[in-house]
Parts: structure tokens; sequence; C-alpha cells
């Protein structure tokens, strides 16, 4: 899937030391409301541990759907970074855009892998919301008890 037959060939005949060093680290970004307990993330993982490779999956949404920002991903992966270890983002959608911003900013990624990267997601946004649902979102309108971003996404099925 990720890699071709002939690396796999070659990682499944080594030990796992060999292994760590040849492919680095590995840490799976998930998508906008989704998480590491998601379909793709525990199939991502299997692969992975068959290899004897640890794949990182960190929760992006922190147990804190309600304040999720794009900043605040970006701040918890670089936190994951801190170690001088060269490291491979595999990103998908929203994980996506998040991998690609930290591989502009941290010397560390050595790889992207992007699952259909939520390049200009904004822009999307602003068509399906309109001008008068953007103003009350920038002023943090609330509908239902929860914040007006997440009635908003409802009928745009990221």
């Amino acid at each position: 899937m990720l890699l071709s037959a002939s690396i796999l060939q070659r990682l499944k005949n080594s030990s796992p030391y060999a292994r760590s060093t040849i492919l680095l680290r590995y840490i799976y970004l998930h998508g906008f409301a989704s998480s590491p307990q998601s379909a793709k993330a525990k199939y991502l993982r299997d692969c992975f541990a068959k290899l004897q490779i640890d794949l990182k999956t960190p929760d992006l949404n922190q147990g804190d759907f309600y304040h999720l920002t794009i900043t605040r991903q970006i701040r918890q992966v670089e936190v994951e970074l801190q170690l001088v270890i060269p490291v491979t983002l595999i990103g998908s959608s929203l994980g996506g855009l998040i991998a690609a911003m930290l591989g502009e900013r941290q010397l560390q990624v050595q790889r992207l892998i992007l699952l259909a990267p939520a390049f200009q997601f904004l822009s999307h946004w602003y068509r399906a919301l309109g001008e008068e649902k953007l103003q009350r979102l920038s002023k943090g309108a609330v509908f239902n008890g929860l914040p007006l971003w997440r009635e908003a996404i409802a009928p745009l099925k990221l």
C-alpha cells in the first residue's frame, strides 16, 4: 500500500533495529472529526505492526472537539517532533494539511505522505456558509449549545 513490494521484502528480512533506522519514525495524523480509533488509523497501525514498525497516532482532538483549532493541532504535533529524529508524517484530509504545514516548518520532517489533503478547505466553507454565517462564526456564535461551525459542517459532509 504505502511501500513498494521490494522495500517490504527487504524490511521483512532485516532486524527491527535495521528497520527503524531505514524507515525513521512515523506519525499518522487523522482528519477532521476523525480519531486514532478510525478504521484508517487502525489499518495503518496494523500494517506497520506486521513490519514491527511503530506508528504513532496522536489524537488531534485531544478530547476537546469544541475548541479544536489548526494552530493547537500543529503545536501538539510539534511536541512529538521535539526529538531531533527524522520523521515521516502521514496525513489524511485535515491531517494532511497539518502534515504539509509541519513539513514547511520542521527540519526533522523528512517525508510527507498525504492522503487527500484538505488544501484550500476554507474556500469550500466560504461558499457553503455564506456571508451571514461567516460573520456569526467570527463572533463565536453558538447553536444548540455547540459552536456554529459544528452546525455548519453537517451539510458539507467533510
